[in-house]
């Protein structure tokens, strides 16, 4: 939502209705990820209730009994279909281009269906790649459905900003490394040894703090953006349990600096909007 601070100065879009329906379009795509995974790790087994367990933070309704398989293949055709009515009501919104307009949203929403189910990237070794890339849509496409163009503020934050789901799933990933294992997933953590996963993990956030500072220096980020360093003590603890082997201590403290992270990306980009 804090999105639409962006478009106070826009002249021809609706920008309440594009904000909420982007929400809404990125909500069903989220669903629809964690319901095809839900699905993939019931059918081959990876999910287990004690592995659940030690993960501390997780239920899963398939594996409790209250949702049947075909129930949550019914969930997942229905969200389908929502993403894909929101999306074009999206392409009604916007004053930006037509066709790129729906080329975005449909590759967008490809890529969270082929995550773990169809070419189920995220089991070849891609998990992170095409989680940078998600994240990174979910920045470039509510400022193109507003504007119709792109900044390089817009683009940095955009890079940016699925790093941290990176170095978070080589960690989560450890957790997991048996039945993945077993089951024939090919992670990038299966591939390289869950010893690996926190330098994994150390690599996306270096990456992110170089670009942190590359972006200011450069001044492609405003100086609002040097709210990002509350992030930082957060990345230190996270990468401290990983290398001490407290994977899923250090994967629940990811996700709630993610969403630290999402507020302050926020602020940076409607900030560099009003001053710029």
């Amino acid at each position: 939502m804090g999105f639409g601070l962006l478009a106070a100065d826009i002249h021809g879009a609706r920008p309440l209705q594009l904000c909420l329906a982007f929400l809404l379009f990125s909500l069903c795509c989220s669903t629809l990820s964690i319901v095809l995974d839900d699905i993939e790790g019931f059918r081959d087994g990876v999910d287990q209730m004690q592995v659940l367990t030690a993960k501390r933070n997780i239920s899963k309704p398939l594996l409790t009994g209250e949702l049947t398989l075909p129930e949550a293949w019914m969930a997942a055709g229905a969200l389908v279909l929502l993403a894909a009515l929101v999306a074009t009501g999206l392409v009604w919104l916007t004053p930006a281009p037509t066709a790129i307009t729906l080329g975005l949203l449909m590759v967008t929403m490809a890529g969270v269906i082929q995550y773990s189910w169809g070419t189920k990237l995220s089991y070849r070794g891609l998990g992170e790649p095409v989680v940078i890339f998600g994240a990174a849509m979910t920045v470039l496409l509510p400022v193109w459905l507003l504007r119709g163009h792109l900044d390089s503020a817009t683009l940095w934050v955009a890079l940016m900003s699925g790093i941290p789901y990176a170095a978070q799933i080589a960690i989560s990933n450890a957790v997991d490394y048996e039945g993945d294992k077993r089951s024939g997933r090919r992670t990038l953590t299966v591939m390289v040894g869950p010893e690996q996963a926190p330098w994994i993990a150390l690599v996306f956030i270096s990456l992110f703090w170089a670009l942190f500072v590359a972006g200011l220096v450069t001044r492609t980020l405003p100086l609002a953006a040097l709210a990002w360093v509350v992030l930082l003590p957060n990345h230190a603890r996270i990468l401290h349990g990983a290398f001490a082997g407290r994977y899923a201590e250090s994967r629940l403290l990811s996700f709630q600096t993610i969403r630290l992270q999402i507020g302050v990306s926020c602020l940076s980009l409607a900030a560099g909007a009003m001053l710029g």
